[in-house]
């Protein structure tokens, strides 16, 4: 579930572009219409020193909002999703995944838990499509270049070899 913005955020950015805005208008109370005559004639010195600050304004309110997307889970709507719910629906797309295999993906992936000692990777073809079919759902993946036969070695992902060894019935060929 998600949750809006926490107002405290909200309030923290409304407080510096407010502030940026006053220290603006305090910039244009130092600068004496005289000092033109110090510059020369630009008449559009005070236009140009708005959009400066105006730029950094811009700039640090997309730095901090960057931030809080990277470092708080904020998505680009402003909702904050929690590190639990991310975890939540990832395992939640990791457990449809495993328990909409196909007749052939079973059967292959049965053969990580065939015998004594089980293994966690299969030395197959390269182009074998079951184990790529698997590599593509992210729950097998590859090791090894394949250059010397065109076979490499097919790991099961962590995730998977736990959720399959508590529930074998997945694998079932029926």
């Amino acid at each position: 579930m998600r949750s809006s913005s926490p107002p405290r955020l909200t309030g923290t950015l409304t407080f510096l572009i407010g502030l940026i805005t006053v220290l603006v208008g305090a910039l244009y109370l130092l600068i004496p219409d005289r000092f033109y005559e110090y510059i020369g004639s630009l008449i559009g010195y005070k236009v140009l020193l708005t959009l400066c600050l105006t730029l950094l304004l811009a700039w640090i309110v997309l730095l901090i909002i960057f931030e809080l997307q990277k470092t708080k889970g904020i998505e680009p709507t402003g909702e904050i999703q929690t590190e639990a719910e991310t975890r939540s629906e990832i395992e939640r797309s990791q457990t449809q995944v495993l328990s909409n295999l196909s007749r052939e993906e079973r059967a292959l992936l049965k053969l990580y838990f065939a015998g004594e000692p089980q293994t966690k990777y299969l030395n197959l073809s390269m182009y074998h499509p079951v184990a790529n079919a698997l590599e593509r759902q992210g729950i097998l993946h590859r090791t090894g270049n394949g250059m010397i036969d065109l076979n490499v070695f097919f790991h099961i992902n962590h995730w998977a070899w736990a959720y399959l060894n508590e529930h074998p019935e997945l694998l079932k060929l029926s």
